[in-house]
């Protein structure tokens, strides 16, 4: 037939897209099979396919850096991060010098991306929790300027306060020289913030009271980064310095907020 309906000079262009379609359809044969991303590109024609097979699992912990099993096997990574696997019931193992390791079976599905935070327990042994704790309705607040994110619960309330209002509303125990930025996350049962100050030089010493009225301090690690802790009965305050800024995370540990606190802080992670 197209012999006979088309001349002898387009016939070699008809076939040119048979053959480009039918490699199209291998190759998204192929993508649909293994669950990979494929993109090819010729010099007129980009033919893109994003076949999405697999799940991904979004795994932090407090501490961070913890190695990531899945299925007893090494996935070469550490938390915080991001593992791709097929759907269905997997058993995620996650272990760190002087933490217990933590196991749970968490489920994966087509395309979507299960989110887990974990609060690893000092000592030796293993942690099975009753159910997973997952965060994966939680709404996402990322701070660009300053370099970090957090996640929250959907019922809590978030306001990002800049320098000049929190100093005009006052009163607070920072001058606007050093203050830069104030998160608020709340609910009626508990709240943390994150304050974001210049590090500059001697703002620790003398115009920032870190841990002011707080008796027990510890230097622990967050999120990778060296820290301090100041507590005293409900209330805590971590403090990081990194870069060019000074981090101050304050919140309260009454029991009623203290899983949902727990949970935010295992979320956190510095995005620069």
């Amino acid at each position: 037939m197209v012999k006979e309906i088309l001349p002898k000079k387009y016939r070699w262009f008809i076939w040119c897209i048979v053959i480009i379609v039918a490699v199209g359809l291998s190759l998204a044969a192929y993508a649909y099979i293994t669950g990979i991303n494929i993109e090819t590109e010729t010099s007129e024609i980009v033919v893109s396919f994003r076949v999405l097979r697999k799940g991904k699992i979004k795994v932090v912990s407090n501490p961070d850096q913890a190695k990531i099993y899945l299925d007893g096997k090494d996935t070469g990574k550490e938390t915080n991060a991001t593992v791709s696997t097929k759907p269905g019931t997997h058993i995620l193992k996650l272990t760190k010098d002087g933490y217990k390791d933590y196991i749970v079976e968490i489920q994966v599905k087509r395309g979507e991306i299960a989110q887990i935070s974990v609060g690893l327990e000092e000592g030796e042994g293993v942690t099975y929790p009753q159910e997973v704790s997952e965060t994966s309705d939680w709404e996402t607040y990322t701070n660009e300027e300053y370099g970090y994110e957090i996640n929250y619960p959907q019922d809590w309330k978030i306001e990002d306060i800049t320098a000049q209002k929190v100093n005009s509303e006052g009163p607070w125990y920072v001058t606007s020289e050093y203050l830069l930025n104030v998160l608020k996350i709340s609910n009626n049962e508990g709240w943390l913030d994150i304050w974001t100050l210049s590090n500059k030089e001697g703002t620790i010493d003398n115009k920032f009271r870190l841990g002011s009225g707080l008796a027990d301090k510890e230097e622990i690690s967050f999120t990778g980064e060296e820290a301090w802790k100041y507590s005293k009965d409900n209330y805590y305050e971590i403090v990081i310095l990194k870069g060019t800024y000074i981090y101050s995370i304050t919140s309260n540990t009454y029991d009623k907020s203290k899983s949902d606190i727990d949970q935010m802080l295992s979320t956190f992670q510095f995005t620069k």
